[in-house]
């Protein structure tokens, strides 16, 4: 998708992609695989920010995390979902806490901050301190959130290094999914909706097929997750006006080509 794999200043590569490389590293960390994407495009070559948001938290190679790791997480909202996306193993960040960053904006530079490996071997922090660029990456992740005015028992909430996220207005952030294997993570390269629905389901997708009958005009009924009549009856309305046949209120292949021409992961 072109907010992804766009042209950047330097030639770059895709190396470990989401969910792969399932090893005992991740395991040992609750994981099933990779959270993220890892894209090289050379040590110290700009980063220009992948979405518009602002920057609710920030680790520095002066005040790394405690392994070392450097990011930029932005808080992101689109007209259909909220989100925090990140950009990590940086050498250098030009953002700080509370800015307000547009999509192409230099936010950071890259660089192998943190746990990183090539070739199998890992470059430590005092090799990486020694001027060692080997492993050089952007590590980009997006972690899709829910807005609550109050916490609930047994949810996982967005954290900086304040503690639980909060915003001025005292919303909290609740991580969707946040036992999906990926701490909440999900793959931003592909589409939003990449299966069938239809009455009786349930899920995110759920949601966000509901949020964008409610955008289109279709509906003004509160997204719940749950497919039910009133779903069913906004989705046949909607066909219908897109000329898609049959207008039933089935979401099938047709139906989320459309859907998926609208709205993208991070825009």
């Amino acid at each position: 998708m072109g907010n992804f794999l766009r042209p950047l200043d330097f030639e770059c590569t895709i190396g470990q992609g989401f969910a792969q490389n399932a090893n005992e590293f991740y395991r040992s960390n609750g994981l099933r695989g990779h959270t993220g994407v890892d894209e090289s495009c050379g040590y110290g070559s700009p980063i220009h920010s992948y979405v518009s948001g602002e920057v609710i938290a920030v680790y520095t190679p002066e005040n790394p995390a405690g392994d070392g790791f450097t990011a930029v997480y932005i808080l992101c909202k689109t007209p259909l979902e909220t989100f925090e996306f990140s950009v990590g193993h940086c050498s250098k960040i030009h953002v700080k806490v509370g800015d307000v960053v547009k999509e192409g904006d230099h936010i950071a530079d890259e660089g192998n901050k943190g746990v990183v490996y090539s070739g199998g071997q890992r470059i430590t922090r005092s090799m990486q301190a020694n001027g060692d660029k080997r492993g050089s990456h952007r590590h980009v992740q997006k972690r899709v959130l829910r807005a609550s005015k109050e916490m609930k028992r047994y949810k996982a909430y967005l954290r900086n290094a304040g503690g639980v996220y909060s915003d001025k207005d005292g919303n909290y952030y609740e991580l969707v999914d946040y036992t999906n294997g990926y701490h909440g993570c999900v793959d931003f390269t592909k589409p939003l909706w990449r299966r069938d629905l239809f009455q009786l389901r349930r899920g995110y997708d759920v949601e966000l097929l509901q949020r964008a009958l409610v955008l289109q005009g279709y509906a003004d009924f509160e997204p719940t997750g749950y497919f039910g009549n009133l779903t069913r009856q906004a989705l046949a309305k909607f066909q219908k006006e897109a000329g898609l046949t049959p207008s039933v209120g089935y979401c099938g292949r047709l139906t989320r080509r459309v859907l998926n021409s609208i709205y993208n992961q991070l825009t």
